[in-house]
């Protein structure tokens, strides 16, 4: 088995424009909501943290929908 990675050099442009676009900055506390499954929650997790804005996890109750 072969595994081709291959490095990303745009990913860092992506978490600095990403945290320009929506003004994360110091003082912010912003939600994490995606499963740590997804690469989605890396941009989550690094935007707010290289920011330094605080991120808040929310238990797994409140993202289980009841009815």
């Amino acid at each position: 088995m072969v595994l081709d990675v291959r490095e990303n050099e745009e990913a860092p442009c992506g978490v600095c424009s990403t945290t320009d676009a929506y003004g994360f900055g110091p003082g912010a506390t912003m939600p994490h909501s995606a499963s740590t499954a997804f690469d989605t929650s890396l941009l989550e997790i690094y935007c707010r943290s290289l920011s330094g804005a605080r991120l808040a996890v929310a238990d797994d109750s409140a993202t289980t929908l009841s009815g």
